[in-house]
């Protein structure tokens, strides 16, 4: 064979691929802009049996109450066993008065575990399936925020930090993904932040916990992909502004009608909406998603202009 045959076949496998990777990106866009108008449809949660970490309090209970109103059986974690039976309990109460046909009392269950632990995790996942069945639904939310300079944090409140915020997520993915693709049915919630894709001023080991979550969710996404293209199971990312549960320190928003504060049970119905509906991410409120995409793309001082310009934020303990 000639050099010059040699060298037009590779032309022109190079030019069909940059064509489909053209064609690729054309697809891409318009899918998304289709989704913007016809929102995909939201799946039943009847019959799923849905997990919650951190489900004590704020978005936690109100992911569990409205999960449950969906026809989900809920799973309540926390490390505060009280706070967790109340959320149960109230979940139970409300099937009781509003279910329209004969069906198990119970909706839903309580766990006390500490999700920062390897062994506690491993040791409650057991006592839940068996007491409850396989988890369809993974809702990762435990976290914590503690506020301050960064100068000022101690070493074991950094550890702390990632030991909720970041292992925990993999110790419960760990524990219950393998029985998602084995049923090849399951999906996969992680609340992270928008903190997880900016910095912001005295949140900066918070902020480097939700960029590790953003990661985890991202490069799992990709192995599935890649390693296991035809499966069910889904994995969303949440990311959430400021949510008014009391973990933030005098939260600010110049623009509160633009970029409002929200209050749990608004924050709950957009994540539960986001994933029915197999997005990959959600942001609380929806405007920040286009609006961190585009910013990404803009030079670091324009960037900072436009953060002063919005102002938002959180303060801490002095």
């Amino acid at each position: 064979r000639s050099h010059c045959s040699v060298v037009v076949e590779v032309s022109t496998s190079t030019m069909i691929t940059w064509f489909q990777l053209v064609v690729e990106i054309c697809l891409g866009f318009w899918e998304h802009m289709v989704q913007l108008v016809y929102p995909p449809l939201a799946k039943s949660l009847v019959g799923e049996v849905v997990l919650i970490t951190g489900a004590g309090h704020g978005i936690g209970r109100e992911l569990a109450l409205q999960c449950a109103r969906l026809g989900a059986k809920v799973v309540c974690w926390d490390i505060n066993a009280q706070t967790a039976q109340e959320t149960a309990q109230r979940v139970n109460e409300e099937w009781a008065v509003n279910a329209t046909h004969v069906d198990t009392p119970i909706r839903a269950w309580s766990f006390q575990c500490d999700v920062s632990k390897r062994e506690e995790v491993n040791k409650v996942a057991d006592e839940t399936r068996l007491k409850v069945g396989e988890i369809t639904v993974l809702i990762n939310n435990a976290g914590i925020m503690p506020a301050k300079p960064m100068l000022k944090f101690e070493p074991h409140e950094i550890e702390r930090l990632f030991d909720v915020n970041v292992f925990s997520q993999y110790w419960t993915i760990m524990q219950f993904m393998p029985g998602m693709i084995k049923r090849d049915h399951g999906h996969v919630v992680s609340m992270c932040s928008v903190a997880g894709i900016t910095g912001t001023p005295y949140l900066v080991p918070y902020c480097s916990s939700k960029f590790a979550i953003k990661g985890l969710m991202d490069g799992l996404f990709l192995e599935m992909r890649q390693d296991m293209k035809e499966s069910r199971v889904r994995l969303t990312t949440v990311h959430p502004f400021t949510i008014n549960t009391g973990l933030a320190v005098d939260p600010m928003t110049r623009f509160p009608k633009l970029i409002p504060i929200h209050e749990a049970s608004e924050c709950a119905q957009q994540v539960i909406d986001g994933f029915r509906r197999n997005y990959e991410e959600v942001f609380v409120p929806k405007i920040l998603g286009p609006v961190f995409r585009l910013g990404k793309c803009l030079p670091r001082r324009v960037q900072t202009a436009l953060a002063d310009f919005l102002n938002c934020g959180v303060g801490y303990n002095k």
